[in-house]
C-alpha cells in the first residue's frame, strides 16, 4: 500500500514538472501577441487628415489678392505707365534723328526707372526688350502691345531713343479719397480709386468720381488688364 502511494506521488510530481516545462512556450506565445508597440490610433489619423485638409483650404484662400498687395501693384503700374505717358524718360535734345521713317527721336540720357518699391533696386533700362519686360510685370499683353506700338521709344544701333510726347496732368481730378479692392476672387478683382472732382473753371471741389481698374491672375501673377492714368 505504501509502495502504491509512493508511486502515485511520484506520478503527480512528474506531471507537475512536465507542466512547468511547457511554461516558456506559453510566455513566447503571449510575447508574439504583444510584439507591436504603440498601435495606430485611428482617431489620431483622422485628426491629422482633417488638419491637413484645413491647412490646404487655408492656403487656397490666401491666393486671393489682398488690399496691401493691390496698393503696391497700383503704385508700380502707375509709375511704369507714366514713362509712356506723362513722365517719359529724360532725353538729350542735342541729337535728333529719324528712326523707321519717324523724325524727332532724341537719345535717352537717363534711362532709369524707379518702381518706388523700397525693396527693389533702381533698375537701368537700355533697350526696347527691357522696357517691354518691365511692362509685363504689371500689365496684360494687350496693354503692353498698345504702349509699345505707340512708338514713343525706339532703338537704333543698340541705343535707346525717345520721341518726346509727354502730356500735362488731368486737372479735373483732385485728392485721392480712398482705394479699395472689390469683387475679389482667386483669379480676378476690381481696384477702385475714389478721387475729388475739380471744376476747372473755379478750381474747387465739385463732388467725387470713381476710377475702376480690372486685375487678373495670369500664370500665377497679378496684373492689370485695364488701366488709365489717374491724373
Amino acid at each position: 500500500m505504501k509502495k502504491l502511494l509512493m508511486l502515485l506521488l511520484a506520478g503527480v510530481f512528474i506531471f507537475a514538472c512536465s507542466a512547468c516545462g511547457t511554461q516558456p512556450e506559453e510566455e513566447n506565445v503571449e510575447g508574439d501577441d504583444t510584439a507591436i508597440e504603440n498601435p495606430v490610433d485611428e482617431s489620431e489619423l483622422e485628426a491629422e487628415a482633417e488638419a491637413e485638409t484645413e491647412t490646404e483650404a487655408g492656403t487656397e484662400k490666401n491666393t486671393a489678392l489682398s488690399q496691401d498687395e493691390a496698393d503696391a501693384l497700383y503704385t508700380k503700374a502707375a509709375d511704369v505707365y507714366a514713362i509712356f505717358d506723362s513722365k517719359p524718360l529724360p532725353t538729350d535734345p542735342s541729337e535728333i534723328i529719324e528712326i523707321d521713317g519717324i523724325d524727332g527721336y532724341e537719345i535717352v540720357s537717363v534711362n532709369r526707372f524707379n518702381s518706388l518699391d523700397q525693396n527693389e533696386e533702381l533698375n537701368v533700362y537700355n533697350s526696347l526688350d527691357q522696357l517691354e519686360t518691365l511692362l509685363k510685370t504689371v500689365f496684360s499683353e494687350e496693354i503692353c502691345t498698345e504702349l509699345m506700338d505707340s512708338k514713343i521709344y525706339a532703338e537704333k544701333d543698340g541705343v535707346l531713343y525717345e520721341r518726346p510726347s509727354g502730356r500735362g496732368s488731368d486737372i479735373t481730378r483732385g485728392k485721392v479719397l480712398s482705394k479699395k479692392l472689390t469683387d475679389v476672387s482667386d483669379d480676378s478683382a476690381t481696384y477702385v480709386i475714389s478721387v475729388e472732382n475739380i471744376d476747372p473753371d473755379t478750381e474747387t471741389v465739385d463732388g467725387t468720381q470713381e476710377v475702376s481698374y480690372q486685375l487678373s491672375k495670369i500664370n500665377g501673377k497679378w496684373i492689370f488688364t485695364t488701366f488709365e492714368p489717374l491724373y
